[in-house]
């Protein structure tokens, strides 16, 4: 399947779920003003990260596995089956954690400000959450392109539909209760798409585990636990210190800027998650791979570039019309954010080759180095350049980040987008 057409089936997907997410972001930005806008932020942030925790981030794998073993059902069932037994293991870890320290760790996210009754929420959703995951990367892995947008738009809808219904009847507790539970919900879609697949039973799922299926899957739990624990601790950090400094009004303006760069942002994620890692993982050669991520980068770089200058010249309306006038001074971040945003996909896409390839170490250590390092410039930038200096530490980090993955990857397998 080609990469364009690849893009077309999941654009209506991707259209609908930022659509979806504009929208809870609209209605959470009006009942909390930008000061509680930032603690949802962080609120997401843990979502996030105990959502990667709970599924043992097996995803990836799942999805390679079962695109690799596709001439061999025993060896996807086995797959899936460890998958789910990761699953359950992890969640019943997090689940603990959060409830044994809900209180710890409502008093450090949210300075207070969240009742900690949101945390237990999670945690009972957690498993669910992964069970859903690990349905659509089988989808994924399968290239059931079809199948899995329109499990990623029903999730989409009943998402929104639960974060209105809850904020509408609970007002702001309700709001954040369906932030954190809507992608266990989400879970209802995908069991409806699934129900009707041919190789859906729940024997497949639970029973025997493999434990060298556990052990190949783990090599990609570990690469995407690495990136799902970087990225949230990165942001909550720097949220945090940007409240600190300026106050959680601007901390506000940064989560506004950053919303809305990871709305229009998620067409090229999604896009990368469905073509591109089953793609990668089923080439061996060098050159071809080389060849891949250069006719990627022909569709993605242009688009992200035309999208990024729209989105600048557009920024006061969109501000208006997406969250409020309250969030005005949010303009001021937005030519930082869309220079960083384009340097970011220009170096995710090589970085999929890391996970495709399963090269462990090298993507641990640019994860981690570089999530370090975004946090310390961001530090740097906010005392020396006030709190839009935040935007200079992004488009420095992700300068960099593009230049060094660049350069792993040419001295692990020779790649080089040079090639003829």
């Amino acid at each position: 399947m080609s990469f364009l057409r690849t893009s077309l089936l999941s654009g209506v997907a991707v259209s609908t779920k930022m659509g979806a997410l504009l929208l809870i972001n609209k209605v959470l930005a009006l009942y909390m003003g930008p000061a509680g806008f930032a603690i949802v932020g962080q609120l997401q942030n843990i979502v996030g990260a105990m959502t990667s925790l709970s599924s043992a981030s097996s995803s990836v794998g799942v999805t390679k596995y079962t695109s690799e073993y596709s001439f061999s059902f025993n060896k996807q069932r086995e797959i899936w089956r460890s998958a789910v037994l990761m699953s359950l293991c992890c969640s019943v870890l997090c689940a603990a954690i959060l409830i044994i320290f809900r209180f710890e760790i409502a008093s450090y996210a949210f300075a207070g400000e969240v009742d900690s009754v949101v945390l237990v929420w999670l945690a009972i959703c957690l498993f669910f959450s992964a069970v859903n995951l690990t349905l659509l990367a089988v989808l994924n892995g399968q290239q059931r392109v079809g199948l899995y947008s329109l499990a990623n738009i029903f999730g989409s809808l009943l998402s929104a539909l639960l974060v209105l219904g809850l904020t509408s009847l609970h007002g702001i507790i309700g709001g954040l209760i369906a932030v954190s539970t809507y992608q266990a919900f989400a879970l209802v879609a995908t069991l409806c798409i699934c129900l009707k697949c041919s190789w859906f039973r729940f024997s497949n799922f639970f029973g025997r585990v493999s434990w060298s299926a556990v052990g190949k899957l783990s090599k990609f739990s570990l690469m995407a636990l690495v990136s799902a624990i970087c990225a949230p601790i990165a942001h909550m950090l720097i949220r945090s210190n940007i409240g600190d400094q300026y106050g959680w009004e601007f901390a506000g303006y940064w989560e506004a800027a950053s919303r809305l760069s990871a709305a229009y942002l998620m067409f090229i994620t999604t896009t990368l998650s469905v073509y591109f890692l089953p793609r990668l993982a089923s080439i061996s050669n060098a050159k071809e791979l080389s060849a891949e991520i250069l006719s990627g980068y022909k569709v993605v770089l242009p688009l992200l570039a035309i999208s990024g200058i729209f989105i600048y010249l557009s920024r006061d309306f969109l501000i208006a019309i997406l969250f409020s006038a309250d969030f005005y001074a949010a303009r001021e971040l937005f030519l930082g954010q869309v220079i960083g945003d384009f340097l970011k996909m220009a170096g995710w896409l090589i970085s999929y080759v890391l996970l495709a390839r399963a090269l462990v170490w090298q993507f641990i250590v640019a994860e981690i180095v570089f999530t370090a390092l975004y946090v310390a410039l961001a530090l740097f930038f906010l005392k020396v350049a006030g709190w839009e200096g935040v935007m200079i530490a992004y488009v420095v980090n992700y300068t960099a980040y593009w230049l060094v993955v660049y350069f792993l990857l040419n001295k692990s397998i020779g790649f080089s987008l040079c090639r003829r």
